[in-house]
C-alpha cells in the first residue's frame, strides 16, 4: 500500500511540474536505516592504558578497550540495542576492533590517585576510591541534592599536600533538555592548601563530554572537591512537552569518576579530540614541558597478538602502554517507525556511505516505478544534522597522512590526554585531527551524496548546523556543492523559554546566502517558521515578522514547517509532526484565507 501511494504521488508531481523530495533517511535525521550493518555504522575511538616498569621483559595481556555502544569509552546511550517492529528491545549491541598499540615513556614522578590513597568524603551518598578511579564511566554512585543553589561535593583529603596538575571526572549529566534550565554550568572544583580554607580551582565549562579532563598550573593541595550546585526542578510541563516526565524535586547527579593527576594532561582533550563539536574560540593551552618527545613514542601494534597478549622488552623507566581500538556510537536515524530504524552510517567512510545511499535510492526507484530524476522524485533534503559526534573511521591513518602530511601514530597518546613534545604541539595535533574529521564529513558524506544523486538526475537541499556548531565540519563547506543551500528559522519563543530564536537563525540563513553568493547557487532555502508546543496558535500576523526576517537575511525560498497530509475530515485540527509545526494544513483555522498570505 505504501508503494502504491508513493507511486501515485510521484506521478502527480510529474503531472503538476512539482519538485518532490525525500529525506536522507527514514525520519528526518540523518543518514541511517536498518540495512546499515555495524561495520558501516558511526564509530568512536576507545582506549585502555596499562602502566609498566621498564628494564625487563613485559609478557601479559593488555586490557581490551570497551566495545559498548555509546558516546565515549564504555558510556552507553539510552537505547543501545535495536527495537523490532513489535517494540521489544534486543540485546545491546557490542562491537570492537583494534587499531594500534602505542608505548609512551612517562616523564616526572607520576602517581595514580589510588597510590595517593586520599580519604574520601561527600555531602550525601556513598563513594569509594576504587569505584571513582576504575575507568568505568557507567559505575555510578548518586550524589544527593540539597536545596536548589546549595553546593554538594565529593572530597579527597591527602595525607600530605600533593602537587596536582589536573583532574578527570565523569558524571551522568542531566539529560539533553537540562541545558535549557542552566544545568552544566553548575560544576566546579575547589581546593584547600591548608585543609581548612577553600578556593575555586576551576569551573567546568558547560555540558561537554561523558568524561572531562581539566588541567591547571600545579598546586600543592591538601583537599580537593568536585562540587555540584543543586539544580532546581524543570519548569512545569517543559520536559513533558518533549515526551519526558516533568521534574518535581531538586536534581542531584550520578558520579562515576574523580581522578587527580600528578603529571600534566592536555586540557579538555576529550572535547578537543571531537567527542563534542569543539568550538575553536576557546583554545586555552596550559603550558607544560613534561611530555614525551614524538621520537620516543614506540609503535607496538605488530607485537600484540590477536588475544591481546604483548611480549616486549621495555627500556628502563615507567611506560604507559595504550591499546587503541574503535567501537560504535550507536546513533540511529530518527524519528522513524521501528521497522525503518537502524544505525546511522559512518559519515567519514566513503564506501559505507555509498552502500547506504545506493540501497536507499534503489528502494525509492522500486517504489516510484523508476520515476525519479528530473521529473517525479527530484530531490533529497538533508536536514539539520542530529547524529552526534564521530571520532574514527577505518581509513583514518591513511586519510590523516594524506591530508596533514605526517604520521598519526606517534601522536595517538594525545588522544588519551598524554602530552607529546609540549602542550602547544599536542594542541596543534588535535586541531589537525579535528580538521581531518571535518573534511571527511564534507567530502565522504555530503558531497558524495550529491555525486550519487546526480548520477540519477536528482539534486540535494542541504542544511548543516542550524544553531551553534553541531559537528566538526564547516557549514559553508558542507553546503558549497549543494544544489540548494538550506538553513532554518524558528519562531520567537518556540523553544528556549521566550528567547528569540530568530537571533540564532539569522546566522544560519546568512551562511547559506553566503554560500550561494560565493559558489554560484541562486536559491537560498530555509526550513521556515518552525515552532514547538504552541499548537495552532501562530497566524499570519505573527508569522510575517519571522518571514520578513528570513527574507532580509538572504532567503528566497520558503520551505514551510510543516504541512502534513490530512486524509481525514472528522479529526480536527488533524495530524501533526508531534509537537513541531507551523501547522500549515487545510485544517488550519485560517486555511481558507491562506492564499492571499501566501501570495
Amino acid at each position: 500500500p505504501w508503494k502504491d501511494a508513493f507511486k501515485f504521488t510521484t506521478d502527480l508531481a510529474k503531472q503538476k511540474g512539482l519538485e518532490m523530495a525525500i529525506a536522507g533517511s527514514p525520519g528526518w535525521s540523518v543518514t541511517g536505516g536498518p540495512w546499515v550493518n555495524p561495520g558501516d555504522a558511526m564509530k568512536k575511538y576507545v582506549w585502555t592504558e596499562t602502566i609498566i616498569e621498564g628494564g625487563k621483559p613485559f609478557n601479559d595481556k593488555l586490557k581490551q578497550p570497551s566495545g559498548s555502544t555509546g558516546p565515549m569509552q564504555n558510556a552507553r546511550i539510552a537505547d543501545s540495542g535495536f527495537e523490532s517492529s513489535d517494540g521489544k528491545p534486543h540485546k545491546p549491541l557490542e562491537f570492537y576492533k583494534d587499531v594500534a598499540v602505542i608505548a609512551y615513556p612517562i616523564k616526572g614522578n607520576e602517581l595514580s590517585t589510588q597510590e595517593l590513597a586520599p580519604i574520601v568524603t561527600s555531602t550525601g551518598g556513598t563513594f569509594n576510591l576504587a569505584k571513582l578511579t576504575d575507568g568505568d564511566l557507567e559505575n555510578f554512585d548518586y550524589l544527593e541534592p540539597k536545596t536548589p543553589g546549595e553546593d554538594t561535593y565529593i572530597q579527597y583529603e591527602f595525607s600530605n599536600p600533593t602537587k596536582i596538575y589536573g583532574v578527570t571526572f565523569a558524571n551522568e549529566g542531566y539529560g539533553e533538555l537540562a541545558v535549557f534550565r542552566g544545568a552544566g554550568n553548575n560544576r566546579s572544583f575547589q581546593y584547600s592548601e591548608d585543609g581548612v580554607n577553600f578556593k575555586e580551582l576551576v569551573k567546568v565549562p558547560g555540558l561537554i563530554t561523558s568524561q572531562n579532563t581539566l588541567t591547571f598550573a600545579p598546586l600543592n593541595i591538601k583537599k580537593i572537591r568536585l562540587v555540584y550546585k543543586t539544580m532546581p526542578p524543570a519548569p512545569a510541563g517543559f520536559e513533558a512537552m518533549f515526551g519526558g516526565k516533568a521534574d518535581t524535586k531538586p536534581k542531584g547527579t550520578q558520579v562515576s569518576e574523580f581522578v587527580v593527576h600528578t603529571t600534566p594532561k592536555v586540557n579538555l582533550f576529550e572535547a578537543k579530540a571531537g567527542f563534542v563539536p569543539w568550538k575553536e574560540n576557546n583554545m586555552e593551552t596550559i603550558p607544560s614541558e613534561l611530555g614525551a618527545k614524538s621520537t620516543e613514542i614506540v609503535d607496538l601494534t605488530s607485537k600484540m597478538n590477536a588475544d591481546g597478549s604483548l611480549n616486549w622488552n621495555a627500556p628502563a623507566g615507567k611506560w604507559a602502554i595504550l591499546r587503541f581500538g574503535y567501537s560504535l556510537t550507536g546513533k540511529k536515524n530518527h524519528p522513524a517507525s521501528p521497522e525503518a530504524t537502524g544505525l546511522e552510517v559512518d559519515k567519514l567512510d566513503r564506501e559505507a556511505v555509498t552502500r547506504y545511499l545506493e540501497n536507499y535510492l534503489d528502494q525509492y526507484k522500486d517504489a516510484s516505478g523508476g520515476n525519479m530524476g528530473k521529473e517525479g522524485l527530484t530531490h533529497m533534503v538533508l536536514d539539520s544534522y542530529e547524529a552526534g559526534h564521530m571520532t574514527w573511521t577505518p581509513a583514518m591513518f591513511d586519510e590523516f597522512k594524506k591530508r596533514r602530511g605526517y604520521d598519526l601514530k606517534p601522536w595517538m597518546p594525545v588522544l588519551a590526554g598524554r602530552i607529546v613534545n609540549s602542550a602547544a604541539d599536542s594542541e596543534k595535533f588535535l586541531w589537525d585531527f579535528r580538521k581531518t574529521i571535518g573534511e571527511l564529513i564534507v567530502e565522504n558524506h555530503y558531497e558524495l551524496i550529491g555525486e550519487l544523486l546526480a548520477k540519477r538526475g536528482m539534486k540535494r537541499y542541504t542544511e548543516s548546523h542550524e544553531n551553534g556548531r553541531i559537528f566538526l565540519a564547516d557549514g559553508m563547506d558542507v553546503k558549497r556543492k549543494a544544489d540548494i543551500p538550506m538553513a532554518a528559522m524558528w519562531q520567537p519563543g518556540a523553544l528556549a523559554a521566550g528567547k528569540d530564536e530568530e537571533v540564532r537563525s539569522r546566522g544560519d540563513i546568512r551562511e547559506s546566502a553566503s554560500v550561494a553568493h560565493i559558489y554560484g547557487q541562486n536559491i537560498v532555502a530555509g526550513e521556515s517558521m518552525t515552532t514547538a508546543g504552541n499548537s495552532y496558535q501562530p497566524h499570519p500576523g505573527s508569522l510575517k515578522r519571522t518571514a520578513d526576517m528570513e527574507l532580509a537575511s538572504g532567503l528566497n525560498r520558503f520551505v514551510i514547517h510543516t504541512s502534513v497530509h490530512q486524509p481525514l475530515d472528522n479529526l480536527i485540527p488533524g495530524f501533526s509532526l508531534g509537537p513541531f509545526g507551523q501547522w500549515f494544513t487545510r485544517q488550519e483555522t485560517w486555511a481558507n484565507q491562506a492564499r492571499v498570505w501566501g501570495d
